[in-house]
């Protein structure tokens, strides 16, 4: 099964956990989730600028 997650609920697992990641880690259980290239950037672009994550983390987190 492929499931498109939400780019909020991606940054919610990232950065805080909880509800958003265990429900990204059952996703990932029983299917795969898919993103596209817009998901991807929108990601990346949040989670470097407004979170201050460091873009090498954000690279690691999608080489999973």
């Amino acid at each position: 099964m492929k499931v498109v997650v939400d780019t909020n609920v991606l940054i919610s697992a990232f950065v805080f956990g909880g509800n958003a990641e265990r429900v990204l880690e059952k996703t990932l259980a029983i299917g795969e989730v898919v993103c596209s290239a817009f998901i991807i950037n929108e990601l990346t672009r949040v989670l470097t600028e407004k979170f201050d994550v460091p873009a090498e983390k954000v690279i690691a987190f999608w080489a999973h």
